[in-house]
């Protein structure tokens, strides 16, 4: 763990790392511990684990480099993680939801704006910790959303597959505004696109796809693929007349973003203390067959994208059929999936990559 770096390798690293060098971290947060690791030792042991997991696939380093890509800028060598604060409890309990420890808070941490016809996942979840921790650190006194269509519209291009980073580097530059769901007239900026039912045509135009999508009855919206997704310019002022703050005096800034942690215990101390992180999956095609309760990975799937991208609010252990098994307590962003946004996936195995680039920031005064 990293809290003294020579001279040197501060100078050195200081335009190889993503997100901020270890030396402005440090600077802002001297009670956290840090730890360096490099791209290409990612690049290994994921492709390693990616053979493991499909053995049946050629798996190559190219394909662990474009999921990586999606989460570290561009031209980075190594990410920093954290992996200590003195606000972490000394033990984490074995079962936590956080709608329990912060209620006034809790309507908050149970959603996530769906996305709509956009590939704009990353970004909304991103705007959703922001509201989470945003609330945590006013003390559950702000309870209003921020603006999922600020970094939709200002960090990402919503017809193109999404990059993590840019919505974290935008949330710590400039912030994130107040704005409320789609239609909803609340906030600076609403968001602009509308839900829609979530369906592998969306990522996989083919006869066979098409064919095996079924719609349920009590389906409210269009499927994703028959809505037209459109880019914007980044907003100047907000879009809700009504709304009397202007835009520029709008924004909540992170003081800082990271990687936390692949430590899962690390991970669970970082959400009992600080908020709700972000993490992301392997999107296969069952994905979007999900009822209710645990997702597993079935059998005989097909690999969607490499993110998904969801957050996670708490942890426990559950029985399943003869056997006791962790999991994160999570939320995805789809309004229109299984019996709600709510899963439980299992914790602890890195299990379909849901551990490997979790990511978090924080309003930590200066």
């Amino acid at each position: 763990m990293l809290r003294a770096v020579p001279f040197l390798l501060l100078m050195v690293l200081q335009d190889v790392t993503s997100m901020e060098s270890i030396s402005e971290l440090m600077k802002k947060h001297p009670t956290w511990s840090f730890e360096l690791e490099s791209v290409e030792s990612m690049v290994k042991k994921g492709t390693a684990s990616l053979r493991k997991m499909h053995p049946e696939m050629e798996v190559t380093e190219e394909m662990v480099r474009e999921k990586l890509r999606n989460h570290i800028e561009p031209g980075a060598t190594h990410i920093i993680r954290k992996t200590g604060d003195t606000r972490w409890p000394t033990v984490v309990p074995q079962t936590f939801d956080i709608r329990d420890k912060y209620k006034e808070c809790a309507h908050l941490f149970s959603d996530i704006d769906d996305e709509g016809a956009c590939f704009t996942d990353a970004h909304v979840v991103v705007s959703a910790i922001a509201t989470d921790r945003y609330c945590i650190f006013t003390n559950g006194t702000h309870k209003e959303k921020l603006s999922s269509e600020y970094h939709a519209g200002c960090s990402v291009f919503c017809t193109k597959s999404p990059n993590i980073w840019p919505a974290w580097k935008n949330a710590v530059r400039v912030g994130t505004p107040t704005g409320g769901k789609h239609q909803s007239n609340s906030g600076c900026l609403p968001y602009e696109h509308a839900p829609c039912k979530h369906t592998i045509t969306q990522y996989i135009s083919s006869p066979k796809h098409k064919h095996e999508m079924k719609l349920s009855k009590k389906d409210k919206v269009k499927p994703c693929d028959q809505e037209m997704p459109y880019d914007h310019d980044c907003a100047t002022k907000c879009t809700n007349k009504k709304y009397k703050t202007p835009l520029e005096k709008d924004f909540k800034k992170f003081t800082t973003y990271y990687f936390t942690s692949t430590n899962e215990y690390q991970i669970r101390s970082e959400i009992f203390a600080n908020g709700p992180v972000v993490s992301s999956i392997i999107m296969y095609s069952d994905l979007f067959d999900h009822k209710r309760g645990w997702y597993w990975k079935g059998g005989n799937t097909t690999v969607v994208a490499w993110d998904k991208y969801f957050k996670i609010i708490g942890w426990g252990k559950e029985e399943v059929g003869n056997q006791t098994l962790p999991y994160w307590l999570a939320v995805n962003s789809w309004d229109n999936w299984a019996d709600g946004k709510i899963f439980k996936i299992l914790r602890g195995v890195n299990y379909i990559w849901s551990e490997w680039v979790v990511t978090a920031g924080t309003y930590d005064p200066l």
